[in-house]
């Protein structure tokens, strides 16, 4: 389709699926790396929640949050939240 839509685009333009795969996966590291090391620095406790429910389908998901505290750069507290 994208080759249909532009003349511009090549087939090489196009990456794979497995390309797309692990360039999605790399940027979940990036973000998660990210993420862990905002923990790790947090002030004081960490807090978490957690929701647990099923679709119609009984399909099961469970949802978990944690809550901190962080310090920004002209040195006012910030409530942060993540969902993990």
């Amino acid at each position: 389709l994208l080759l249909f839509l532009s003349a511009d685009i090549t087939e090489n333009d196009i990456p794979h699926r497995k390309k797309v795969a692990d360039l999605i996966r790399e940027q979940f590291e990036q973000e998660y790396n990210k993420m862990a090391e905002e923990i790790r620095n947090a002030l004081g406790n960490i807090s978490v929640t957690s929701d647990i429910w099923s679709r119609q389908n009984l399909c099961p998901h469970m949802g978990m949050t944690i809550h901190y505290l962080t310090m920004s750069s002209d040195n006012q507290l910030i409530l942060r939240s993540q969902l993990v």
